[in-house]
């Protein structure tokens, strides 16, 4: 298991330098985006689909723990996470949607992810020893390059609006 738990932080370190700072990055650039590229009636949909981008990164760890599971002859535990997401969402749907509309259904996907990878997080700990701390090898440098890209695009995008504001 000491091979397995090594090599499955190699590939999520891999796998998060990719999908964290790409994630901030779309954050970053998600109004710039969604402005120029669908028109600004979408506009109001950038709330929902930064919600979204958190539940895309909440995925990309459940598929790359997913193979792992089936190797180990595990999809059970993949079934009770996927369950536990599905009742987490049948639970709060309704009224989160009724409160707050497309954001309260974005809201909706990432309680329900967040719950099946908290149960993810669990099996993987029974299954190769994997603790919080092997996860935080894997995503804090991701984050924190993240986190730069996304003060750098959003410094630059400010300055790239602010001068088309003055240019009017």
């Amino acid at each position: 298991t000491v091979f397995v738990r090594r090599a499955f932080i190699k590939i999520g370190r891999i796998l998060f330098a990719a999908s964290i700072p790409a994630s901030f990055g779309l954050l970053a650039l998600s109004y710039g985006a969604i402005k120029y590229i669908y028109g600004v009636k979408w506009l109001p949909l950038i709330p929902a689909l930064t919600i979204l981008l958190g539940y895309g990164l909440l995925k990309s760890f459940e598929y790359m723990a997913s193979p792992l599971f089936l190797g180990a002859g595990s999809p059970k535990k993949l079934a009770i996470a996927s369950t536990l997401q599905g009742i987490v969402m049948i639970i709060v749907i309704v009224p989160f949607t009724n409160m707050y509309g497309i954001v309260g259904t974005a809201w909706t996907m990432l309680a329900g992810g967040a719950v099946a990878q908290l149960a993810i997080i669990y099996f993987l700990r029974k299954e190769i020893s994997l603790g919080l701390k092997g996860i935080f090898e894997m995503v804090c440098l991701p984050i924190l390059s993240g986190i730069i890209m996304f003060l750098g695009i959003y410094r630059s995008e400010e300055r790239r609006v602010g001068k088309e504001c003055r240019s009017r």
